[in-house]
This record gives C-alpha cells, structure tokens and sequence, in this order.
C-alpha cells in the first residue's frame, strides 16, 4: 500500500511540468536545474532515487557545496550499503554531530538520535518515511535540503520546486530503500 501512494506522489509531483528530460550539462539556470531534476526522478520508476542523485551530481554551480555533488556521483558507483554509508556520512559529516553516525549501515532513520533528526521526529516533514530510509541517506538529503533552501535564488516559484524536488527525493529513496529490504529478505529465505 504504502509503496503505490509513493509511486503515485512521485508521478504527479511533476507531471504538469512538461516532459521528463535529464539535464546533461551544468544548468546556467538554478531555476532551470531545479525543474529538470525535479522531472528527471520521474523518468524511470525503477530508477527514480539513482536519476535523484544524477542531477544532485550535475547540481548548479555554486547551488549545491561539491562534496555532496560529488557524493551524489560516487554513490552511483557502488550498490553495497556499507560502501554507500561512508560515501554520504563522509560527505555531510560537518553538518551533524559525531554521534549520527553511530549507527550501523542500512539501519532505517528511524533509529538514529532525535536530534540527529532535526525537526522530522516525531511529526516532521519526512516523520512517516523515517522507518523506510536508510539512515545516511537521510542525513545526506537533509543536508541537500539545508543547501538548496539556502542557496536557491528567492521566488514563490523556486521555494515550490525546491520542495517538491526534495519531497519527491525523499519518496523514491524511500521506495528504494524498501525495495533493498525486500531483496535482502528473499536472498535470505533462499539460503
């Protein structure tokens, strides 16, 4: 159930924003960026969290600080939890306290400390999801989060784009993240 209402969100997040296109150059434009990495997640449902992290790692000159660009790159490198844990705790690990990342490689948000969790415990933003995400992509997308409001041009219409893009993120890591579990969990079964 709850993955159909995320699939659902996602595909209507940016439908009225034209056809689905991958940005393949830096954006002049951070307005422009932040529209087509918003329609770029909806490509490919299988794929919606990877095309995320594609266009975090194209990024907006100056929109996004490079260590989480290229953090959003390497990830896509490896499928391994333990490898993907050190790229993104790595990368936002001066934007929270030591003990966030105490935890364990693939454990759920959910399990890190309140205050790790800035806001979203226990009604948040992302409150809902935090049992289905993994807990250093989490953080590694609050951090995205905090740039983006930051950084972005000031406009109604930017302000709109930027949560949308960043709800829509949080949604397919989630699906993503539910998706490894079930891997996981057949892969188990059969042995």
């Amino acid at each position: 159930m709850l993955k159909q209402i995320l699939i659902i969100l996602l595909f209507i997040g940016f439908a009225g924003s034209g056809g689905c296109t991958e940005t393949t150059k830096k954006s002049s434009s951070c307005d422009t960026w932040i529209i087509n990495a918003g329609k770029a997640i909806n490509v490919s449902p299988a794929q919606q969290f990877n095309n995320g992290l594609k266009q975090l790692h194209i990024g907006c000159d100056g929109l996004i600080p490079e260590p989480l660009m290229n953090a959003a790159g390497d990830s896509l490198k490896t499928a391994d939890s333990k490898e993907r844990f050190k790229v993104f705790t790595n990368a936002v690990a001066a934007y929270y306290r030591k003990a966030c990342f105490s935890i364990e490689p693939g454990k759920p948000a959910k399990d890190l400390f309140d205050f790790c969790l800035e806001g979203d415990y226990p009604d948040g933003d992302y409150a809902g999801m935090l049992p289905n995400l993994d807990a250093a992509v989490y953080l590694f997308l609050k951090a995205i989060e905090k740039e983006l409001k930051k950084n972005m041009p000031k406009s109604r219409m930017n302000d709109f784009y930027v949560s949308k893009f960043m709800q829509n993120l949080f949604l397919a890591a989630a699906l993503d993240y539910e998706k490894q579990n079930e891997s996981t969990k057949q892969i188990k079964k059969s042995k």
